[in-house]
């Protein structure tokens, strides 16, 4: 599977057991409704639940990363299917050309911003540099 990392997970009470970070998503499903007609996301999510397992996945890639989150839009856009949210976040991550960390930081960041019931965009944002000098920012969703 992968290797656990006790020391980025607290448990605040003994006995409470680890959750996955997908595992409530299989309760997230879209719904034949127009958006008009979407009640209001609760205060808080019903998707929340205590502490989660952080895990590094063997062999991961950003096509298993697709897979696990089928709601995300290809520009990296995640809009809860059966609510309409107040709340519109965007996340800008700098990209420094880690493609492995980038990986693991959205098989993890997709999952805890839809369990939250946010619309989000997550935005990689990639710092361009030639001959020496800064020539700006290249940005990209993801």
């Amino acid at each position: 599977m992968g290797e656990e990392l006790p020391f980025l997970v607290q448990v605040s009470s003994p006995g409470i057991p680890y959750q996955d970070v997908y595992s409530n998503l299989s309760q997230i499903h879209p719904v034949n409704i127009s958006d008009v007609d979407l009640p209001n996301c609760p205060i808080v999510s019903p998707y929340v639940n205590g502490p989660l397992k952080v895990i590094i996945p063997e062999n991961l890639t950003m096509e298993k990363v697709e897979k696990k989150n089928l709601l995300v839009e290809m520009e990296g856009q995640y809009r809860p299917p059966d609510y309409w949210t107040w709340h519109h976040t965007a996340v800008v991550v700098p990209y420094y050309g880690q493609a492995q960390h980038l990986q693991f930081l959205l098989f993890h960041l997709h999952p805890f911003l839809q369990c939250q019931q946010l619309h989000y965009a997550i935005y990689v944002v990639n710092h361009v540099q030639r001959n020496g000098e800064c020539q700006g920012w290249d940005s990209r969703g993801v």
